[in-house]
């Protein structure tokens, strides 16, 4: 699982392809994220799955039931945009499925599988090897591992995951 902690919540739809980035917040790298994680150009990695947390709602997407996630950002920034604005609907720990293979729940959801790995960008130098196991998150947390990758961004740091050997 991979996990991603959003500063804010997601744009409104006008917003999504908007030239001024402060629209966007960083919502197009996250859609990227989600898409490059999940999207091959020949098939989809069911094994895989996701959370994105905003303030108390926490969306986890599994790639085994997931359904209408394509490989553009339109189809993950809706998607995602509808399970932040059901999760705003529940009531505290509350769940509700928005679509298949895509369950929100209005608290933060910590169960993670140890051990625990982040990101370290833009390292061309002692390239990690992807664990075969825990949880892989887009920054340091409790006692994570660093993954050490060579990309720039958090989207193409998860290509470059899923392409290394474990």
């Amino acid at each position: 699982m991979i996990v991603i902690k959003a500063e804010t919540p997601p744009p409104e739809k006008l917003k999504w392809h908007s030239s001024n980035v402060e629209d966007r917040h960083g919502w197009s790298n996250i859609f990227e994220t989600v898409t490059n994680w999940f999207c091959l150009s020949h098939g989809f990695r069911k094994d895989l799955s996701l959370r994105i947390v905003v303030d108390d709602v926490s969306i986890t997407i599994n790639g085994e039931y997931v359904r209408y996630l394509e490989p553009s950002m339109r189809s993950a920034a809706s998607l995602i945009s509808k399970a932040y604005n059901v999760g705003l609907e529940l009531r505290d720990g509350e769940m509700k499925r928005s679509t298949p293979g895509i369950e929100v729940h209005r608290a933060v959801v910590e169960e993670y599988i140890k051990p625990y790995h982040h990101l370290k960008l833009d390292q061309i130098e002692d390239l990690s090897k992807k664990p075969d196991t825990g949880t892989i998150f887009m920054s340091a947390y409790a006692d994570s591992k660093p993954l050490k990758v060579p990309a720039t961004s958090t989207s193409q740091a998860v290509v470059w995951l899923n392409y290394m050997k474990g």
